[in-house]
Parts: structure tokens; sequence; C-alpha cells
């Protein structure tokens, strides 16, 4: 399973949905993710892959999955680079 895939099941899981597309928007009208869920996503995006997310650093103009799932990559490759 690619990282991608790992990211949106996660993101899937925590929004309770059954799937979640690039396209779909994180928040509002999209999947909906709550401040509660979305921590605990952080959390287990944490855990899952053994980084640590500054969430105080984390982009407020991403507004789709896949700009978020961009971003999450980003800092994986920065913390394993």
């Amino acid at each position: 399973m690619s990282t991608q895939d790992k990211i949106l099941n996660l993101l899937a899981e925590h929004a309770g949905v059954e799937t979640v597309k690039p396209t779909d928007k994180l928040f509002g009208g999209g999947i909906n993710l709550s401040s509660v869920a979305y921590t605990e996503f952080v959390l287990a995006f944490e855990e899952e892959f053994g980084v640590e997310l500054d969430m105080d650093s984390m982009d407020a103009s991403v507004e789709t999955v896949g700009q978020f799932v961009d971003m999450l990559q980003g800092h994986l490759g920065a913390q394993t680079g």
C-alpha cells in the first residue's frame, strides 16, 4: 500500500466515511472533518509513520484532501531525508 493510500485510509477512518478522494474538501461540505477528528488523525498519523507534526505550522490554506496529503508527504520527506 502506498503512503498516499495509507493517509487516505487513516483520514477516512477518522472522518467516519467509507472512502476519501484527493478532490474532497477537508472541512465544511467535503468529508467534514471535525476538529476532534482532525486531532485524532494527526496523532494516528504520527504513530503510523513515526514522525511528529507541529500542528501550529500546518498550512491553513490547505482545503482539499489532496493538498493535505501532499503537505503530509512533504513532512515525511523532510523528516526522513
